[in-house]
């Protein structure tokens, strides 16, 4: 039971950072969706969908974190290492994501075949496109910053961010 208890604690440690940057990310965006496409103002903004994106992009990125063809070009520059990780991260959350719907669908059908049709039929194109090319530019900004913490160290960028620049004489 301790040992559970040990990897759900490292699990959800992993977790936070991505699970904070993403929902501060879903919220804009459906903020931003709801002042696009309503026009007279915010009514209400999607919350509670939004905060689940951001629970599905951060598991999506724990999984794929886990898998050793990840750091396939770690050794390789850097910008190789960083598309190649948004290329996973991106296939990883479209596939997780799509199960999620699959899944919905499911339960209103009979049929797998008949569920498997309707979450295709019934899906804002638009919106799914609009909403993935932000996805990717905030991936690169997720990637690069872990990137270069894990290159410079978290004290080290965290110094040159916020600390005064030491002056010399």
């Amino acid at each position: 039971m301790k040992k559970v208890l040990l990897f759900l604690k490292k699990e959800i440690l992993e977790m936070i950072p991505s699970f904070i940057f993403f929902l501060i990310v879903f919220q804009s965006i459906e903020f931003i969706s709801e002042l696009l496409l309503n026009k007279q103002g915010i009514k209400e903004a999607p919350v509670i969908p939004a905060t689940i994106d951001a629970l599905i992009v951060s598991k999506s990125i724990l999984i794929a974190n886990s898998f050793a063809f990840l750091k396939l070009f770690k050794k390789k520059q850097l910008i190789l290492d960083v598309l190649w990780k948004i290329l996973i991260y991106l296939n990883m959350i479209l596939l997780i994501q799509y199960l999620e719907e699959l899944i919905g669908s499911i339960s209103k059908f009979d049929s797998f075949k008949e569920a498997f049709i309707d979450s295709f039929t019934d899906i804002d194109w638009q919106m799914i496109f609009a909403k993935r090319i932000i996805l990717i530019v905030f991936l690169f900004i997720f990637v690069v910053g872990n990137e270069l913490i894990r290159i410079i160290g978290k004290e080290k960028l965290f110094e040159l961010f916020f600390k005064k620049p030491k002056t010399e004489n």
